[in-house]
């Protein structure tokens, strides 16, 4: 299980990496889970990726062609990954379809960065389909993984939503393919566990290793906390 912390500026891309994060996500929590930075701040942010270090662009909700056309052109830099939700879409067919644009349009961008398909636990209270859904649609896209999230920020946490189980039968759905599986939803230390057990290949964190909550700062020494939890619960599986 890797460590993926998101930032919102080169200044705590910077502070995550000296932390110990292994992958940087770049996103802006003030326009959602996966709110999507500007195009000059994913510039920034990708200026100060050392050698080794994985960025993620998180594009935002899409339910149209044109959102998803609209969120990869912003993306003008190389990076390993752009995560993708479906807020507000329930057409299971048409969020297939938006994948494979997604999927098509990523091939074109610098670094080819594999598609993430965002799935929100509380979908019920978002409009968004349920997770179990997602290993066929990504099959059918082509995309290359899943990321299981909360929308709501609400002081809940993932596992209030989703049992182990149910995420661990979600990780075996998409093992034959080789698919990435992440966790995130207000994630930290005491979850580290039950996130290994559910069977993520990484764990996403952002309110955990900030200052002041989500939308306060990313911490230097939050993050190396939780850099080496992660490192110990590794090391145990």
């Amino acid at each position: 299980m890797r460590l993926l912390v998101s930032v919102r500026n080169a200044g705590e891309a910077r502070a995550a990496v000296l932390g110990g994060a292994e992958i940087i996500d770049a996103k802006e929590p003030l326009a959602g889970p996966i709110g999507q930075v500007a195009p000059a701040t994913l510039a920034a942010i990708h200026g100060t990726m050392p050698a080794g270090i994985r960025l993620s662009a998180a594009l935002g909700d899409a339910t149209a062609v044109d959102d998803v056309a609209r969120a990869v052109g912003r993306v003008s830099v190389p990076v390993s990954y752009v995560k993708l939700g479906f807020r507000g879409m329930l057409e299971v067919p048409r969020i297939a379809a938006l994948l494979g644009v997604a999927v098509r349009r990523a091939a074109e961008l610098p670094g080819r960065p594999a598609v993430i398909a965002v799935a929100y636990a509380d979908h019920a209270k978002v409009g968004a389909p349920p997770p179990e859904l997602f290993p066929r649609l990504l099959t059918e896209a082509g995309a290359d993984g899943l990321l299981v999230d909360t929308y709501a920020k609400d002081g809940t946490t993932l596992f209030d939503h989703q049992g182990v189980e149910e995420l661990a039968a979600l990780a075996r759905a998409l093992s034959p393919g080789e698919l990435t599986f992440a966790l995130g939803g207000s994630l930290g230390v005491a979850d580290l566990r039950a996130a290994s057990e559910a069977g993520a290949d990484i764990l996403g964190v952002r309110g955990a290793v900030c200052s002041g909550g989500r939308s306060g700062r990313i911490e230097e020494g939050l993050v190396r906390q939780l850099a080496e939890a992660v490192r110990s619960e590794r090391a145990r599986t």
